[in-house]
């Protein structure tokens, strides 16, 4: 009885210290190494003939025809951190298949600026209508 009672105490006190550790790398990963995230709206048509949408409230690959041709936009961010950062571009949406990133998991020293080129390029079978996607950033501190 005695036994069981210490081999019950040590499985809860593992358990307990891999919850703290699992906590305790959780708020680590979200505090400190992520130190940005930012979102964006990205969109593009399909049509008959090119198009141009200079607008710039979100990434607008303008219009394009399909299988003739590609959309593209750059988007530039800077370091205003006193550590170099990592970018890595997420993209959602029905638009997402046919967009390409010129440099994904791209670093910026401090006090830099960092462009990233998407494009787009519907394939020929695309039907005409509106595609979108989210480009989520997640800019995070280099450890190492």
């Amino acid at each position: 009885m005695k036994k069981n009672k210490i081999n019950n105490r040590f499985w809860l006190l593992l358990a307990a210290c891999i919850s703290i550790g699992f906590i305790a790398a959780y708020l680590i990963y979200t505090q400190y190494i992520v130190v940005e995230v930012t979102e964006i709206d990205m969109d593009l048509v399909v049509m008959d003939h090119p198009g141009i949408n200079a607008a710039s409230d979100a990434l607008h690959l303008g219009g394009v025809p399909p299988g003739g041709g590609s959309g593209f936009r750059d988007f530039t961010f800077s370091n205003n951190f006193d550590f170099p950062m990592i970018t890595t571009a997420y993209l959602e949406g029905n638009l997402t298949p046919w967009v390409t990133i010129s440099q994904n998991d791209m670093i910026t020293q401090p006090g830099e600026d960092s462009k990233m080129k998407f494009s787009a390029k519907p394939p020929a079978d695309a039907e005409y209508g509106y595609y979108a996607a989210k480009v989520t950033l997640v800019h995070r501190r280099i450890l190492w």
